[in-house]
């Protein structure tokens, strides 16, 4: 289950055969009741529907709330009942799509949106082309989206890394962990992982490095945040910023529990795919260093944490909890 703005939502790859009348009906309630589109033009064209790959969005009760299509590399359909409006849904179900057009290895998606909703798929990353065009009776914009940029680049020549940022810098006490948090985790392209006690709050429990994950773990649709802790029991009985940030968005930031006694690299660890790293020792203050460029030794870390990542457990208590 996949949240936004504390608003639990299911979201699932359905088959047209069996999801038809759910998805018939928020298409007839959004498009032909309340927008005035004919029926015979929104449901004109089955074999469509019948090859294109469908998503429906449910809520936590499982009453069907919104819905979008692909067919082939076009993005249609988008639609979100008036009661469950302004939850994030309607980006939720285009990353969606995004994702999987991703995986399917499309070089592109474009769409024909309402020209009210220009600024909503803007966001999304998609640029209109062309002029403005009447479609259903309604003023409509073309809009792609280039998938090409979103894939992981090429990586950054040698002679283009400034040798400041291979050196060590050596931090000692939690402030200085902290603001070095917030200044790594925007480098990282596709995936972050963090490997921690119990998350200290001194150093994750802020703002800054809540709204800085969060910027992160929405900047991509693959992008994710992976947290592996020892002792989830703390996070369990508080409030911290963090786990309130998994429990809205599982599927982007996912923490789970170590089983115990593992051998772990460090007593704290984060570590990006674009080879920066931040590792530190328990200690009164806690001491330890980082670097934003050394690839070799992120990518070692990384295998460890993967390895590590492999044996941990969900922490049930944490999913249950109500926000």
């Amino acid at each position: 289950m996949e949240t936004l703005d504390y608003h639990p939502i299911r979201i699932d790859l359905v088959p047209w055969e069996q999801a038809a009348p759910s998805l018939r009906a928020i298409r007839h309630a959004v498009f032909v009741v309340e927008q005035g589109i004919a029926a015979a033009m929104e449901f004109g064209d089955p074999a469509a529907d019948a090859r294109a790959r469908h998503w429906l969005a449910t809520t936590e009760n499982g009453e069907p709330a919104g819905c979008v299509r692909r067919l082939d590399d076009r993005l249609g359909r988008l639609a979100v009942l008036p009661a469950q409006r302004h939850q994030g849904i309607g980006a939720a179900l285009v990353r969606r799509v995004i994702r999987d057009a991703l995986e399917h290895g499309l070089p592109g998606l474009y769409l024909h949106a309402q020209s009210q909703t220009r600024g909503f798929y803007e966001r999304l990353g998609f640029v209109a082309e062309g002029e403005e065009f009447i479609e259903a009776g309604l003023p409509h914009l073309r809009m792609a989206l280039d998938l090409e940029r979103l894939r992981p680049g090429r990586e950054v020549p040698l002679s283009d890394i400034d040798p400041a940022d291979r050196q060590r810098q050596i931090l000692e006490g939690s402030a200085a962990l902290a603001s070095w948090s917030v200044q790594l985790i925007p480098l990282g392209l596709r995936r972050l992982r963090v490997l921690s006690t119990a998350l200290a709050p001194e150093i994750y429990d802020s703002d800054a490095v809540r709204d800085a994950l969060l910027a992160f773990a929405t900047s991509h649709p693959q992008a994710q945040v992976q947290v592996l802790v020892r002792e989830p029991a703390a996070l369990v009985q508080g409030k911290h910023r963090l786990v309130a940030l998994a429990q809205r968005l599982p599927s982007l930031v996912r923490l789970r529990e170590l089983p115990p006694g593992s051998a772990t690299p460090d007593d704290e660890l984060l570590v990006t795919d674009h080879g920066g790293l931040l590792r530190w020792s328990h200690g009164r203050p806690p001491r330890g260093y980082g670097i934003r460029h050394a690839p070799r030794e992120a990518r070692q870390l990384a295998e460890a944490f993967d390895e590590l990542w492999g044996q941990s457990r969900e922490i049930a208590e944490l999913r249950t909890l109500s926000l």
